[in-house]
């Protein structure tokens, strides 16, 4: 049972999304779910090597499933989790474009601060610092908008201090 042993419950989705996705190639949210299941894999990746596999393998399924379109809202979580898997391979201009594409989607969604947050972060380590901060800015802003759930202060603190670390 897969809830009775987590270990296995990543690897176990992963299975279950590629089979669906062998199933249904041209089912946008089986792409992403896929994804997303690749990118949580790599996290457990026993090497290197297989953690980058992994990421890239997810990149590829982020871009299948949002050119497949139908996503509705579900886009702006694969824009999100494609950036922050650029982010994580250091690819900071892309994982820019995709945190813009997301804040193009979520107008008064709940990740609008983590986005901000995060674009904050790949723009500081781009070298624009400047722009980094008008983004922590705008989490600053969000949260004492009302627009947050409670973890907000710890999302602009973390990317506040992240700017300020790089633009020293």
């Amino acid at each position: 049972n897969r809830l009775e042993n987590p270990e296995v419950e990543v690897p176990g989705a992963l299975e279950d999304f590629t089979t669906l996705v062998s199933l249904r190639p041209d089912h946008a949210r089986a792409r992403l779910a896929r994804a997303d299941s690749l990118r949580l894999a790599a996290q457990g990746a026993a090497t290197a090597a297989e953690q980058t596999a992994r990421l890239r393998d997810s990149l590829v399924e982020y871009a299948n499933a949002t050119t497949l379109g139908g996503l509705g809202t579900a886009e702006i979580l694969a824009y999100y989790n494609r950036a922050l898997v650029h982010f994580q391979l250091q690819r900071f201009g892309e994982a820019i474009t995709d945190f813009t594409s997301a804040l193009g989607l979520a107008e008064g969604h709940p990740l609008l601060p983590y986005i901000y947050a995060g674009r904050a972060m790949a723009l500081a380590d781009a070298g624009a610092i400047t722009r980094a901060q008008k983004d922590v800015d705008m989490v600053s802003m969000l949260s004492k908008g009302g627009s947050s759930n409670g973890t907000t202060s710890q999302v602009l603190e973390s990317a506040r201090d992240y700017v300020n670390q790089r633009g020293l």
